[in-house]
């Protein structure tokens, strides 16, 4: 990809800007601790144009992702670790994607942006405190603490009291993977949080980056088992009475999944999702995880249907595993695709004004710094849809910001498909309308011809057929 373009463009989205991210711990007296012990907290990084009053009231703050442990004695192994311990935290540290210090990969670079560190184990969701065997000893027990909820009002009180966030105008809470499903979960609370500290607020909107956990159709799954067991313990679950009630008791763990978090938003906070049907740690850690009982992640591609479809590689690798693709693996891969999308597309919190999303089907979860400009729909950037949402009028109709990219059919057939679906969001209350449309016509893409691999994906009506994954687009933290 060229250098962007020199000129007054470059002095406003090019450049990169100086300063660092600084840790700041919170008090242990407010509960906010990891699964440790130690003091949890976040990273800030001040807005660097002082001059410039506007971006002095904009604020970013993003949850870190990185997923759940599923058992007493996964989450005290992972309190040894810096997902559950705040011990080995550097001082300062650097981000890249959404919070790149370099405008051209985020729109959002000259705001103040705050990491919130996930280290509860639970996605900021777990209020519990129980004792397993310790890592380091077996034989002995030890205390694990889950904090989720103390951790984030006890960032947000420290923000508003000390680093001006109570002056905040407009206000982005974002995140992705599990930290997206966070930011879908505690936005309410913040706005109050804020509110209650008398921020002057204009706009506050919600981004969701790979956070649709799409839960799979048989409740017998591995990875039902998994979500099963992390409802147990998830505070959300108090807040999803209108779910529970249209589910038997069995199945009430369905309430913090899928699209719940969107559905239970108040429906005067706007959100955007940037979504794949096609999510990379999904299509293996869901739709084709095997049973683990010691480890979420540890079942990943574990299913036969793993054999396939495998972490970290495309459906169609080069030489090697093809054979391992069978065609009823890639028919049970096309047909979680559209249920992905009929999901989305049915959803009736996405219609709300001042909603919005780009959903696509590149094989990718975290968006990374490169992906923000090479995910495309037409000729739009993941990056610029995501600034002309949070910039538009919260009124604005949901279909002015929603960008569906063309699904591809995956095929043991090398050659380029010659259909692809389309997805229209209809005018009628059915939901939106899925038709199929040749191959040229689907104009969206995932990045460049030599990165792309063998995903039967189109850009600009062209194939991408390149020899690998592309490392931009291998977000793998979730």
């Amino acid at each position: 990809m060229g250098a962007p373009r020199a000129g007054r463009r470059l002095q406003v989205f090019g450049n990169c800007r100086q300063g660092s991210w600084e840790q700041h711990l919170l008090p242990l007296h407010t509960g906010a601790v990891c699964l440790d012990g130690s003091a949890a907290g976040f990273y800030y990084f001040k807005s660097p144009s002082p001059s410039h009053r506007e971006f002095n009231r904009s604020w970013l703050l993003f949850f870190e992702g990185g997923g759940w442990c599923v058992s007493p004695d996964e989450c005290a192994a992972r309190a040894t670790t810096a997902r559950g311990s705040s011990r080995a935290w550097p001082n300062q540290t650097s981000f890249g994607g959404l919070l790149h210090k370099c405008c051209y990969f985020t729109r959002f670079c000259q705001f103040h942006r705050v990491y919130l560190k996930s280290c509860d184990g639970l996605g900021f969701a777990g209020s519990h405190a129980w004792a397993a065997a310790s890592a380091a000893e077996p034989s002995r027990r030890a205390a694990v603490v889950s904090a989720g909820p103390a951790i984030v009002r006890a960032a947000v009180e420290l923000l508003l009291a000390r680093l001006g966030l109570a002056e905040a105008r407009d206000v982005l809470v974002a995140g992705c993977s599990a930290g997206g499903r966070a930011a879908l979960l505690h936005a309410p609370a913040i706005r109050e949080l804020l509110r209650g500290a008398g921020a002057p607020l204009r706009k506050f909107k919600v981004l969701g980056l790979g956070s649709v956990f799409f839960p799979p159709a048989n409740d017998i799954a591995a990875a039902a088992g998994h979500m099963r067991t992390i409802a147990r313990r998830d505070t959300a679950i108090a807040g999803s009475e209108s779910c529970l009630a249209r589910h038997p008791a069995n199945q009430s763990w369905r309430c913090v999944w899928g699209l719940e978090p969107v559905e239970r938003m108040p429906a005067d906070i706007p959100v955007f999702l940037v979504q794949s049907v096609f999510d990379l740690w999904q299509t293996s850690c869901i739709l084709a995880a095997g049973a683990s009982a010691e480890s979420f992640e540890g079942g990943c591609s574990k299913a036969p249907l793993g054999r396939c479809l495998r972490w970290g590689h495309v459906v169609r690798p080069p030489a090697g595993m093809d054979r391992a693709c069978a065609d009823d693996h890639l028919t049970h891969i096309n047909q979680y695709q559209l249920a992905n999308v009929r999901l989305l597309s049915q959803s009736e919190a996405l219609r709300r004004p001042g909603y919005g999303g780009f959903f696509h089907a590149c094989h990718d979860h975290c968006p990374t710094s490169d992906a923000l400009v090479r995910l495309t729909i037409g000729n739009l950037t993941a990056r610029e849809a995501m600034h002309r949402w949070f910039h538009a009028d919260p009124r604005a109709a949901a279909a002015a910001h929603t960008r569906w990219g063309c699904i591809p059919t995956r095929s043991r057939d090398p050659r380029p498909p010659s259909t692809v679906v389309e997805v229209d969001w209809g005018q009628g209350s059915g939901g939106a309308i899925t038709r199929v449309v040749p191959y040229g016509q689907c104009k969206s893409g995932c990045g460049t011809s030599e990165d792309m691999g063998r995903l039967h994906t189109a850009r600009r009506g062209t194939l991408s057929r390149g020899t690998g994954l592309p490392s931009g687009l291998l977000g793998k933290s979730i």
